[in-house]
């Protein structure tokens, strides 16, 4: 079981980070939705498309931040989140 405890005060990017692992992540491991649908994934995932505006500061808050690749057309902040493409909105995603 995973644990993790984000502070963010992300308006003067005091953060602190909390990650406490009981299990090493094992791959392949197979996920499955709320729909029933399964998906295998066969390695850890090494890069990371956030498809919202708190998820994408929260990934930049824990230092993650070199690891996303693409952001909604929300995710103005920080800066460097503005400047990556943006691959969904609201309503939509390629």
């Amino acid at each position: 079981m995973d644990v993790v405890t984000v502070t963010c005060a992300l308006a003067d990017e005091r953060v602190s980070r909390t990650v406490s692992s009981a299990l090493p992540a094992a791959f392949p491991v197979t996920v499955t939705d709320d729909e029933g649908t399964a998906t295998e994934i066969a390695s850890e995932p090494e890069t990371i498309v956030s498809l919202t505006p708190a998820n994408t500061e929260i990934l930049f808050a824990l230092g993650d931040g070199d690891r996303v690749l693409a952001t909604d057309d929300g995710s103005d902040h920080p800066e460097a989140a503005d400047a990556l493409p943006h691959v969904a909105t609201f309503a939509i995603a390629d």
